[in-house]
């Protein structure tokens, strides 16, 4: 089990401190809570070429609710993150710069094509989307990011790495 971790992930617990091994699990906890939104850079240009704006922000909201509500801690797929992590970082900007450049000299819409090329940036405005949640989190456990830990240690945990106490 832990060599086929270790593969998938291409990151192995053992090779890392403990700092990393955190800095790791912390951002793969961070992209695993609001998948959809941090997958948004990649299908939301299509999305928004397709049904506009409006839809699509609307989409990623309610594609967003049943994602913490339903997925987020009953399935964690730590694979699926890393290559996630990589995907976006990759094709975020090509898509929408590529998506932009055929949509102006196809119908020359000069204000919807410089929105898919800014896309990336402008999806970054869709973490606001989570304040919502956030309140309720912060209302259940009595502070916003309860979740974000549960999931970091649930990370450490699948990825076989044990945290060493602070006692000592």
């Amino acid at each position: 089990m832990y060599r086929k971790i270790k593969k998938s992930l291409g990151w192995d617990p053992k090779d890392y401190t403990h700092e990393e091994n955190d800095r790791f699990a912390y951002l793969r906890a961070e992209e695993w809570e609001a998948f959809p939104i941090f997958l948004s850079p990649i299908f939301g240009p299509f999305l928004v070429l397709r049904y506009g704006w409006i839809a699509t922000l609307i989409f990623i909201f309610v594609l967003e609710f049943v994602w913490k509500s339903f997925l987020v801690n009953r399935f964690i797929n730590i694979g699926l993150s890393s290559a996630s992590a990589v995907i976006v970082n990759i094709f975020k900007w090509p898509v929408g710069i590529g998506l932009a450049i055929w949509l102006f000299i196809s119908s020359h819409n000069v204000l919807l094509s410089v929105s898919l090329a800014l896309f990336p940036l402008i999806s970054l405005l869709f973490s606001f989307m989570n304040l919502p949640f956030m309140y309720l989190e912060k209302k259940k456990h009595g502070f916003a990011g309860a979740n974000l830990i549960s999931l970091k240690k649930k990370i450490l945990s699948r990825m076989g790495y044990v945290e060493k106490s602070d006692e000592g």
